[in-house]
């Protein structure tokens, strides 16, 4: 036989602190069970964090630095056949060279680079109409 659902329900009333009790218990373990899975959540991210911590860091490689150039030719002439002319030229060891000539009305030159596809080399004048490169 199954009791009845006053029997059921009569010991709320004969054992109050029973009932309470047991409602103090459910309530608790709720809140326990709330505890504990907060708690193995923080301790699989501390896991997470201090293996990842581990792991190298990649440090990156610096380029090397291209050797310093040198000079192998430097003149410098002013004031030529004392009427203001100069002359200049100059040449480094990895393919750049310049070299200009003129006076206070106007200047030629020229100077190579060095390029992907060989040496670029600019021939120039400049005068009171401005700069006019030719490349070649």
């Amino acid at each position: 036989m199954s009791p009845r659902p006053r029997q059921a329900a009569s010991y709320k009333k004969r054992l109050p602190l029973l009932y309470f009790w047991l409602k103090f218990i459910e309530h608790n373990n709720k809140i326990m069970l709330n505890h504990k899975l907060l708690c193995c959540a923080c301790f699989l991210l501390l896991l997470a964090a201090i293996g990842s911590a581990n792991e190298p860091v990649p440090v990156p490689v610096p380029e090397p630095v291209p050797e310093a150039a040198e000079l192998l030719k430097h003149i410098n002439q002013q004031n030529l056949n004392g009427a203001g002319q100069y002359k200049h030229e100059i040449e480094v060891d990895n393919g750049i060279r310049t070299s200009a000539q003129g006076n206070v009305n106007g200047v030629q030159g020229e100077y190579d680079l060095p390029g992907e596809n060989g040496p670029i080399h600019v021939s120039y004048t400049a005068d009171s109409t401005g700069f006019h490169p030719h490349i070649n």
